[in-house]
């Protein structure tokens, strides 16, 4: 055929620029994708899998940084200014987050995952790596990152530390949705792990092997000019979308463990540890574990179970020697320090809070008057100790009532851990007082028990005793009578009830009446 026209598309000496219409109007481009989710729908493979390689092809610079525990402020503060230190001082471009949270503050979850989505990808490649359990809302910052890569065991979703309310997860609805869109990918699974109100079905294209899981609103966004039908309809055109059964269960929270997680496309890969993510990744060592300084260490450290039951142990039994000893000593320095520790760890650590540290203190000012002040009726004793052992629990939970099954597991651990420590007190006290008098040293504070003998002669003396000669005699109150305790006669102190009235502490008493070892004085100014 004879040529009609030329048209000059590049002009000499100059490069060809074209947008992706013009080059699919001349044959050099078979599809348009306006999105990473649609040219993975055209590839047919899953989103995840086209991903930036900031190496170049070079060598990963890795770094290792943990979310362990509950997601608070703090924690969350300590993750963003590790990765931005890092990443500034030694340009860092492979970031291994750590997970391992029962979630907590959903907002907080939320700011870190912002802050992940919104690392240059072509600078940074983010992995977050779950070995254990990233339930509730720590499994946005799952999302947050380029890839996610599981142990076979680990959980992900579900109930979690804190119960996240309606309006919460509306809240909490848009920011997912704007992370997972920053990350090409789907937003479904993960609201479905913290919203048991989301159904999310499995979608599978007909004469093929593609399947998504998706809720209806983000499949009808995603494929908005494509067919579906349901399973029960007739036979699929090829090409048309399926959608198969709901994997969720109305009501009830999604929890996924790792190889399902995989199933469904939330992890990227499920390995058996640590080494095999390095292998996985081609990392040529360990990446280094940038966590927080010896400070916070140490905070994490007390704050974890056992030294937690053993700061509670000692300081008991150290305030039950002060409780039982005149004056302040050791004892009560001891478990001053002890009971700091314990809950200034678990404060720092997002678990206490001032409701804990207000209920011990006024517990513990109750057990004090009870003891001291107002000694025979036990409302403030039963009441104080109630209100110790309630805040030495909730200092240990991010909980006042259980209300999901991880809560219930958890304050069942709070209640054994203290639970235990009240038991080794008892014992603890039963064998020092039997045993301690018979040790070196230690035998010298503390006097040794009167045997069967004595104490049976002791007892013989003390029934014989003898106050008849003390009525119309005059003395002065050692301590307030409300209505009993201590009067002295001469160079006898003894014990003394009042006749109903409360007398103070310096004032001049008379007896009225002995019965036996039961002494009953009046004020003197009664006559």
């Amino acid at each position: 055929n004879d040529i009609q026209a030329i048209d000059t598309l590049i002009p000499a000496g100059q490069m060809g620029i074209f947008r992706g219409d013009k080059l699919r109007s001349l044959g050099m481009v078979s599809y348009l994708a306006e999105d990473v989710p649609q040219l993975a729908s055209a590839l047919q493979i899953p989103a995840d899998r086209l991903t930036f390689d900031p190496s170049m092809g070079g060598a990963w610079i890795p770094i290792q940084v943990e979310v362990d525990g509950p997601i608070v402020s703090g924690s969350v503060d300590r993750v963003i200014r590790t990765i931005q230190r890092e990443m500034d001082s030694r340009q860092v471009n492979f970031i291994c987050l750590r997970i391992n949270s029962p979630g907590g503050d959903a907002s907080e979850s939320v700011r870190l995952g912002g802050f992940l989505a919104d690392l240059d990808p072509s600078r940074v490649r983010t992995v977050a790596y779950i070995p254990e359990e990233a339930r509730s809302d720590a499994v946005v910052i799952a999302l947050a990152c380029d890839q996610t890569v599981v142990a076979g065991d680990a959980i992900l979703g579900g109930p979690g530390a804190v119960t996240i309310g309606e309006q919460e997860i509306e809240d909490l609805t848009e920011s997912v949705e704007r992370i997972a869109e920053q990350k090409s990918r789907s937003w479904s699974i993960t609201l479905a792990m913290i919203d048991p109100s989301l159904q999310v079905y499995r979608y599978t294209r007909a004469g093929s092997d593609e399947a998504v899981y998706l809720s209806a609103d983000e499949f009808a966004t995603r494929f908005a000019n494509e067919l579906v039908v349901g399973n029960d309809d007739a036979t699929p055109i090829e090409g048309e979308w399926v959608r198969g059964e709901a994997i969720t269960i109305p009501g009830k929270i999604l929890e996924l463990d790792g190889r399902r997680a995989e199933q469904v496309g939330f992890a990227r890969f499920v390995v058996n540890d640590f080494n095999e993510f390095t292998q996985l990744y081609q990392l040529e060592d360990s990446p280094d574990l940038i966590g927080p300084n010896w400070a916070f260490e140490f905070i994490d450290k007390l704050a974890s179970p056992e030294v937690a039951g053993i700061l509670l142990f000692i300081g008991a039994f150290a305030l039950m020697a002060e409780l039982s000893s005149p004056g302040l000593g050791a004892g009560g320095f001891l478990a001053a320090l002890c009971f700091t520790l314990y809950f200034w760890a678990n404060y720092l650590n997002g678990t206490a809070e001032i409701l804990e540290i207000l209920l011990f203190v006024l517990g513990l000012s109750f057990i004090v008057i009870e003891i001291f002040v107002i000694p025979g009726f036990g409302v403030f004793g039963l009441g104080g100790a109630a209100m110790v052992l309630l805040s030495l629990v909730l200092a240990v939970q991010t909980f006042v009532i259980p209300t999901n099954s991880y809560q219930y597991d958890q304050f069942g651990r709070s209640l054994a851990m203290v639970a235990s420590v009240m038991t080794g007190i008892v014992v603890g006290g039963f064998v020092l007082r039997k045993y301690l008098h018979r040790a070196p040293f230690l035998g010298r504070v503390m006097l040794m028990p009167p045997d069967d003998d004595t104490r049976e002669e002791l007892s013989r003396r003390e029934a014989l005793v003898d106050y008849d000669y003390l009525v119309d005699e005059l003395g002065t109150t050692q301590t307030q009578l409300t209505p009993s305790g201590k009067a002295r006669f001469g160079d006898v102190i003894v014990d003394v009830i009042s006749d109903g009235d409360l007398i103070r502490k310096g004032e001049s008493v008379r007896v009225i009446e002995v019965f036996g070892s039961r002494v009953v004085v009046e004020a003197v100014t009664k006559r």
